[in-house]
């Protein structure tokens, strides 16, 4: 008998923070990665209308559907996979420029593993 889908409200911090020998995939029935900078400047203009807001309420970041069984360290991502990826590349886009801002630079093997 098939497990019950229950949906769960979570953070976008809980969702994106993964045990370190833990990954998402993307299955390969899923489109490729297909955004225009319209989308991403659509996404950024909403993260930033949101933080320039000071709302103390969450922001609602869109459905994310995640395929993972218990004990897994595979999760495979169904639906957000464009929102997703373009949120870390937005976000890894900012901890470099902040790199750059304040002088340093840091070994950065995560980079690698964004790629695979």
């Amino acid at each position: 008998m098939a497990k019950s889908i229950e949906p769960k409200l979570r953070k976008i911090g809980a969702y994106l923070k993964l045990e370190e020998d833990a990954k998402f995939m993307i299955p390969e029935y899923q489109r490729p990665y297909s955004w225009s900078v319209t989308n991403c400047d659509k996404l950024w203009q909403d993260i930033t209308d949101f933080m320039n807001n000071d709302s103390k309420d969450p922001h609602f970041f869109g459905t994310i559907i995640i395929n993972c069984q218990d004990n897994d360290t595979v999760f495979g991502l169904i639906d957000g996979q464009q929102r997703t990826t373009t949120f870390l590349l937005l976000m890894k886009a900012l901890l470099i420029r902040v790199n750059v801002a304040i002088g340093t630079t840091s070994q950065d093997d995560d980079s690698e593993n964004l790629c695979r």
